[in-house]
């Protein structure tokens, strides 16, 4: 095994073994909820803009995807 491959492995087990990772993902996911609430209030307040309204859908479920 090569140093860098014992050293990625002591890293990633580092990284997932502890609770601070979940515990940052729930709050980005808090973060997100409230962002996407706002984008429908933002289109509803525009008059209900299905277009803002479309695409805010499509940003909230990309960013979530990679929170994920």
């Amino acid at each position: 095994m090569f140093y860098f491959q014992s050293m990625f492995q002591q890293v990633y087990n580092g990284i997932t073994g502890s609770a601070v990772l979940p515990a940052v993902q729930q709050i980005a996911e808090a973060i997100l909820l409230l962002a996407a609430l706002l984008a429908v209030y933002e289109a509803y307040a525009k008059g209900g803009d299905a277009r803002v309204l479309a695409l805010a859908g499509a940003w909230y479920l990309f960013i979530g995807l990679l929170i994920s």
